[in-house]
């Protein structure tokens, strides 16, 4: 069964627009095969990225100090690390886009979601915004546990799971950016938007991010996760026949398609010898 949330989705990120164009919203964590304990979510690849090119690595110490305090006073809470960040009303996703005051935020990049989930926490984020570098950390249990800050929470949801994105004038916008962003990968995102939409392939040609440490370094790289096209395909190969009948899909690959969106600029190396251990 699934809930109504509603999530900012940031399609000016490459990856951020693949996955919108795809229609979807999924989590790296859900229980299967193809989950992997060293994958984390767009959300903080994206905060790792931009925090080390700013030479400014507290934000990730902090995170990873409420990580642990998640796992060894929570461990049924949905980890920030792996999770997809929603919120519970359309109201608190423009007050938090007001008050945490993000750039060039824009308000046609929210979306109701139909989420599916497998897990999920429902906190107050105030208690991040005001709280998440104050040296004590006593406030972390109260963030887990689900206790208001003040009289009127800011409710953040984490999720593990899938999402339906239902603001179809945004994935349009999405997917015209991913075939800009990857002109070559057009026929295999056309591919991925079937697949999820109605062959039930939930993680087909998901990018997810992978962080891991070597030589005392931060090393974060992406992946597309594959397996649904080295498995039989009578589904999928069913409702694309029926889309290309109905003029919808393309018939042919374009001349200079390279079948994958090329990741590697989005690959990063900490060049912090303490990254590792921060």
């Amino acid at each position: 069964m699934s809930e109504k949330f509603f999530a900012y989705l940031n399609i000016d990120d490459p990856l951020v627009a693949w996955e919108v164009a795809i229609g979807r919203l999924r989590s790296v964590g859900v229980p299967g095969p193809d989950n992997h304990p060293n994958f984390v979510s767009l959300f903080l690849s994206s905060k790792l990225r931009d925090s080390f090119a700013l030479d400014r690595p507290r934000w990730l110490k902090r995170e990873l100090v409420l990580e642990k305090a998640r796992a060894a006073r929570h461990p049924q809470a949905v980890s920030r690390l792996a999770g997809v960040y929603m919120f519970t009303s359309m109201e608190d996703a423009l007050r938090a886009l007001a008050e945490w005051r993000i750039p060039g935020w824009k308000r046609e990049y929210i979306s109701e979601v139909q989420f599916f989930a497998n897990q999920l926490t429902i906190a107050d984020s105030d208690w991040i915004t005001e709280d998440l570098f104050s040296p004590d950390t006593g406030w972390m249990d109260s963030y887990w546990s689900g206790v208001a800050k003040r009289k009127k929470p800011l409710l953040e949801a984490l999720g593990i799971g899938v999402g339906q994105i239902q603001n179809r004038a945004l994935r349009e916008q999405a997917y015209q950016a991913a075939i800009r962003n990857w002109p070559g990968a057009t026929n295999l995102l056309q591919r991925a938007s079937y697949g999820f939409a109605e062959a039930h392939m939930e993680a087909v040609a998901q990018i997810r991010a992978h962080i891991g440490a070597s030589d005392n370094k931060l090393i974060l790289s992406h992946v597309i996760y594959m397996e649904d096209f080295t498995r039989p395909q009578d589904r999928l190969q069913e409702v694309i026949f029926a889309a290309a009948a109905r003029g919808d899909f393309p018939t042919a690959l374009p001349p200079d398609d390279q079948y994958v969106p090329d990741l590697r600029e989005k690959n990063w190396r900490s060049q912090c010898q303490r990254c590792s251990n921060c």
